[in-house]
């Protein structure tokens, strides 16, 4: 376990499930349970079996005592899945953000595609999302959401079941247009630097900046 003094502590499971977090000054605290493998095979909760932070139950922590029986049972994950490509050629595409969102469920996850333009993400509790892909800020593909859609409330809903993989939520990016120019004083002559630009889509709500 791996621990500090500073009013908070943190331990990882042993093969048997259990855990111990030492070296806790006197005082309540909330525990988070979370998967740290990098799997994201289950979900995250507080003590005792919440999302909220504010809703977790204190616990007291004595001089020289131990508070146990902090049990939990997590719940699997969910997952979304697919691959992302060019339509300037079908070639994958590596380091594209997608980024899984729901306002019902209140949570979000996000991926970046690999060499072979494959994304997976996880730690999903079971819900509807709209799916988003962009260039992580890169620019040289335009963004959209799934499934060709550049308005999040158009966007297609992708279920997430519990324990499950949703598959095939794969797009094709378009190239990107740019807008380029050159800012001075009103001297015409000195260049401006760190002057934001930003650029307003009109015809359906879109935005991007620079």
């Amino acid at each position: 376990s791996r621990e500090d003094n500073n009013g908070y502590g943190q331990a990882q499971t042993g093969p048997d499930g259990t855990f111990d977090i030492g070296g806790l000054p006197i005082g309540n605290y909330r525990v988070h349970f979370y998967d740290c493998s990098g799997a994201d095979t289950y979900l995250a909760e507080y003590f005792d079996d919440t999302t909220e932070y504010q809703a977790a139950r204190l616990l007291p922590v004595t001089a020289g005592g131990a508070t146990a029986d902090i049990d939990a049972s997590l719940a699997s994950a969910g997952h979304i899945t697919g691959i992302v490509v060019g339509e300037d050629g079908g070639v994958a595409l590596e380091g594209i953000c997608v980024q899984a969102y729901s306002p019902e469920v209140g949570r979000s996850g996000s991926a970046e595609t690999g060499i072979d333009g494959s994304y997976d993400i996880g730690g999903l509790p079971a819900g509807p999302y709209r799916v988003s892909f962009s260039d992580c800020g890169r620019g040289a593909y335009a963004p959209e959401y799934f499934d060709d859609i550049l308005d999040f409330w158009a966007a297609t809903v992708v279920s997430v079941t519990e324990g499950n993989t949703t598959p095939a939520v794969s797009v094709e990016l378009a190239p990107a247009g740019h807008i380029t120019g050159t800012v001075t004083a009103d001297d015409g002559q000195s260049a401006l630097e760190n002057i934001c630009v930003y650029a307003s889509r009109h015809d359906n709500h879109s935005y991007g900046s620079d």
